[in-house]
């Protein structure tokens, strides 16, 4: 197989539209993910689950996450901002926040653990409907 070749196969994405299957999923061996989780209920306890399945994949480079409009606040991003400043191979990375309750120091604290991510490329924050954003 060609370099090339290899490389797509490497890069095909996966999807996972709850936390559960992506848990029980081989996380180690994920290179890019879809995780759509809007309207899921999520809270901080269900952010900190997601983000210890997170921070395993050690060889994830692209990321499309969305998990807008559920419960978590400050708490669940700090847990998730955590995980991804674990995924140092990560290149590509979109966060759909909207309708969360993260405030600016939730974003603050996103930005600040995304600095242990020296490969990143493309970065999307999407924080529409976030309460007290100063920016």
């Amino acid at each position: 197989m060609g370099n090339s070749q290899q490389q797509k196969k490497q890069l095909k994405e996966e999807s996972f539209s709850s936390i559960q299957k992506f848990k029980r999923s081989s996380v180690q061996s994920h290179t890019n993910i879809l995780l759509y989780l809007q309207h899921c209920s999520i809270d901080d306890s269900s952010a900190q689950i997601l983000s210890y399945s997170l921070a395993n994949c050690i060889n994830l480079q692209i990321l499309k996450l969305y998990v807008c409009w559920n419960n978590f606040g400050l708490q669940g991003i700090i847990h998730i901002g955590t995980a991804l400043g674990s995924c140092t191979n990560l290149r590509s990375l979109l966060l759909s926040l909207i309708g969360l309750k993260i405030g600016d120091q939730g974003v603050i604290n996103l930005i600040c653990a995304l600095k242990n991510c020296p490969n990143i490329q493309y970065l999307v924050f999407e924080l529409l409907g976030n309460f007290k954003l100063l920016f």
